[in-house]
C-alpha cells in the first residue's frame, strides 16, 4: 500500500510509470505491504483463472523475498513501479523509503532485484540489470575516502586526490529516521544518547539518524572544521568545498547544518579547529 500521494503516467523507462503527488524527504516510508490490500495469490489458484487474468498477473505481480517466493498483487498504483538500477526508493522488509528526495513530479522508482526473487532484468532500456551493475561497477569506483584515526579520534581521509564539487558518498543510500530530541534524552543509558549527540545532525528537534546505529558509514564519521574542505547541502548531501588532495581529512561545519552544533563544539573543544 503506497503511503504517499502519487499519479500514473507515461514513463521513460518503460511505459506507465508511478509519479510522486507530493514531496517525499529522504527516509520518507513510500510503501508497506499490507493485506489484504495488497494481495497473495496462491500457486494453486493460478491454473483455475481465466487466460486474462493470469496475464494481468504476470505484468504486475512480483514473487516476494519476503515471503518466500509469494505471488503478490499491489492493491494500488505501486503496480506501476518501473525498475531502475539507481533507484529513488530502498527496500526493507515489507516496506520502501525514499533513498534520497522525491519531488512533486518524479518518477518514483525500484530495485525489482531487492524484493523479487526472480527478476532478470527484463527491461533493456533500463542501464543494467542489478546483477550485471553490481559485476560492471567493481566496489572501489566512485570511493574517495576511508576511515583512519586522526586528531579528533576517527575520522575521514582522501585515498585519491578530490577535485572541488565532487558529489562524496553517493553510493549510500541507506535510509534515515528522525528521533525527536526528547525521545533521545529520555534514554535511560547514556552511551545511546551520546551516539545520537556524536553522530546525528539536529534538524527542527530531531535528530536524523541511520535506520540502524550499526549501519554507520563513512560519511557518518567526518570531523567538524570551521574551514571544512566538504559543504554540506540542504538534503545532507556530502560535496568536496574545493580540491582535497589524498591523505587530507575530509571535514564538515557542524553549525551549518546542525541546531545543537556550537554548544557541543564548545564541550568537545573543537571550536577553531
Amino acid at each position: 500500500m503506497l503511503l504517499i500521494k502519487t499519479h500514473v503516467g507515461p514513463s521513460s523507462i518503460h511505459g506507465n510509470g508511478l509519479f510522486a503527488s507530493e514531496d517525499a524527504a529522504i527516509g520518507k516510508e513510500i510503501w508497506r505491504f499490507l493485506p489484504p490490500f495488497d494481495l497473495t495469490v496462491a500457486e494453486e489458484a493460478l491454473a483455475d483463472l481465466p487466460a486474462a487474468v493470469r496475464e494481468h498477473l504476470d505484468f504486475y505481480a512480483y514473487r516476494s523475498h519476503d515471503l518466500g517466493g509469494a505471488l503478490v498483487l499491489p492493491g494500488d498504483n505501486a503496480k506501476f513501479l518501473n525498475h531502475c538500477s539507481s533507484p529513488n526508493t530502498v527496500q526493507r522488509h515489507f516496506a520502501s523509503f525514499a533513498s534520497r528526495p522525491i519531488a512533486i513530479g518524479d518518477e518514483i522508482t525500484c530495485d525489482y532485484g531487492a524484493f523479487c526473487v526472480d527478476w532478470e532484468g527484463a527491461f533493456t532500456n533500463d542501464v543494467k540489470s542489478p546483477a550485471r551493475s553490481a559485476r560492471s561497477r567493481p566496489p572501489h569506483e566512485g570511493s574517495y575516502a576511508r576511515l583512519r584515526c586522526g586528531k579528533h579520534g576517527v575520522g575521514v581521509f582522501a585515498v585519491v586526490d578530490i577535485p572541488k564539487g565532487v558529489r562524496l558518498f553517493e553510493a549510500d543510500t541507506g535510509v534515515t529516521v528522525r528521533v525527536p530530541i526528547s525521545v533521545v534524552d529520555a534514554l535511560p543509558v547514556s552511551e545511546l544518547r551520546r551516539m545520537y549527540y556524536d553522530f546525528c545532525p539536529l534538524i527542527g528537534g530531531e535528530f536524523i539518524a541511520p535506520l540502524h546505529f550499526d549501519l554507520l558509514t563513512t560519511g557518518w564519521y567526518t570531523n567538524h572544521s570551521d574551514t571544512p574542505n566538504v559543504h554540506v547541502g540542504p538534503s545532507l548531501e556530502f560535496t568536496s568545498a574545493r580540491a582535497i588532495v589524498r591523505g587530507e581529512e575530509l571535514t564538515t561545519d557542524y553549525a551549518s547544518y546542525s541546531e545543537h552544533a556550537r554548544h557541543f563544539l564548545a564541550e568537545w573543544g573543537l571550536g577553531g579547529g
